[in-house]
């Protein structure tokens, strides 16, 4: 949405490998986050890829990164049945109807886990974690309240254990 105008900046999630952004877009690196594929019961672990692609899988949001990580992570042999839920909180109301598998960055569901509204899969091999970016127009990334807004973004992310300082795999 920022590359097409609709928003100035956003916080998004992306592939750790992924290309710059466009002519259009800049990002910088915030941070990285795990990885979750979410039930609403309890599964038998660790759980194959092969197994998890015979089930509906739901993701936030149609065009976004987390869609090629996930498809990445699934490979060329093995198809996984995605779809987009629309939103996190569509992927966790899918989860929660019991009618399909969620996955989601793990801060946006490590409150649903604690609380026990939605169970975190164990993984035979578990996917790479993603980067998470602030994206912006181009024309914002001279902005001195730009570094402002840095620093606070990265005092608010490095206070959040859920997320990873290091990788756990690629």
């Amino acid at each position: 949405m920022v590359t097409t105008g609709l928003l100035d900046a956003a916080i998004t999630v992306e592939r750790l490998d992924a290309e710059p952004a466009t002519d259009q877009a800049v990002s910088r690196p915030l941070g990285r986050t795990e990885l979750v594929f979410v039930s609403e019961g309890l599964w038998p672990a660790p759980m194959e890829k092969r197994s998890l692609a015979e089930h509906r899988i739901l993701l936030p949001d149609p065009d976004g990164a987390l869609n090629r990580v996930v498809a990445n992570w699934f490979g060329p042999t093995c198809r996984a049945r995605t779809e987009s839920a629309g939103s996190v909180d569509g992927v966790k109301q899918g989860v929660q109807a019991g009618n399909a598998i969620g996955v989601l960055p793990s801060y946006s569901v490590a409150e649903d886990i604690k609380a026990g509204a939605l169970s975190k899969i164990a993984l035979a091999v578990e996917p790479p974690d993603a980067g998470i970016e602030l994206t912006m127009r181009s024309r914002l990334s001279t902005d001195p309240a730009l570094d402002v807004l840095l620093e606070l973004l990265e005092a608010e992310i490095s206070s959040l254990a859920i997320l990873t300082s290091s990788p756990r795999n690629s």
